[in-house]
């Protein structure tokens, strides 16, 4: 008896081992897609609407891309995309970000307003009659109106997209709020070419502080979002809009770490003003 039970359980071990050696080459040699993986940060599905629809624009001699478009009438002939958009919505307001540590919180919300614009572009893309959209600021009575309309409820709160990305990125009304990180005005993209580009990944916490470098080099790389020329070294208006985000209300220091050797170089010698004075084009930022 004491023999059998002895087998029985050296059977039952053997087993169990089997199973799991099985299971971790199933997920070495099938990974799991990480667009059908649910984050705190990014829904399952936001990682693959980014893959299918996000549009490469030319590229850089280090192999990274330099610009990008979304593919919004190719999304919108897509038979899924309302359902799409439906459960990425529901999926990113009910998120809970109180529960969340300030980098988790920051990724979701950077996440959640890209998300947002998208889907807000795509519920009126095609108006009856009327050609496709040309411009996001067209979008309710006056321009830019859409920026201002409460529409988005987290927990008790209806928030607009100005005031969801003040309150969840730049921590706005927080008691433990620090200085502003000017680089998130880097990531969040508001669907117009005037933008820095579009993130073809969602932004993850773990991360973070890597790709707010990148993303902001990347885009000064960008002619809509600076240019040297001779002793003037011209910038988007973020620098005008956003001036007081920036260190002491001046952008100098900030070019000089991120902007493009050439750029650098010339703050450190020749260049005597630094004027925001690239006009933002609100055209829809598509193919």
């Amino acid at each position: 008896m004491f023999s059998y039970a002895r087998s029985h359980h050296h059977f039952l071990l053997i087993t169990t081992l089997v199973l799991l050696a099985l299971v971790v080459w199933v997920e070495e040699c099938f990974p799991q897609d990480p667009s059908l993986i649910e984050t705190p940060y990014a829904p399952a599905g936001y990682a693959q609407l980014l893959k299918d629809y996000i549009v490469q624009i030319g590229g850089t001699k280090d192999g990274a891309v330099l610009d990008t478009r979304f593919d919004y009438a190719r999304f919108h002939a897509s038979a899924q995309q309302q359902a799409l958009r439906d459960d990425l919505r529901t999926r990113f307001l009910s998120a809970n970000p109180e529960t969340m540590d300030p980098a988790t919180r920051h990724a979701w919300a950077a996440n959640a307003y890209n998300f947002l614009v998208i889907d807000l572009v795509m519920e009126h893309f095609v108006a009856p009659g009327k050609d496709t959209l040309r411009s996001i600021k067209e979008l309710g009575p006056k321009e830019f109106a859409v920026f201002e309309e409460p529409r988005y409820t987290v927990g008790n709160q209806t928030y607009s997209l100005n005031t969801f990305e003040k309150h969840f990125v730049f921590d706005e009304g927080k008691g433990d709020k620090g200085p502003v990180d000017p680089r998130y005005h880097f990531v969040l993209v508001c669907g117009a070419r005037g933008c820095p580009p579009l993130l073809a990944w969602p932004i993850a916490p773990e991360d973070l502080d890597d790709v707010l470098d990148r993303s902001v080099r990347n885009a000064l790389r960008l002619p809509s979002q600076l240019r040297l020329d001779g002793k003037t070294l011209h910038v988007s208006k973020i620098f005008e809009w956003y001036a007081s985000d920036f260190q002491e209300r001046n952008p100098r220091a900030f070019l000089s770490r991120y902007a493009p050797d050439e750029a650098r170089l010339a703050l450190s010698d020749k260049v005597k003003d630094i004027k925001p004075d690239i006009e933002w084009d609100w055209s829809l930022n598509r193919p």
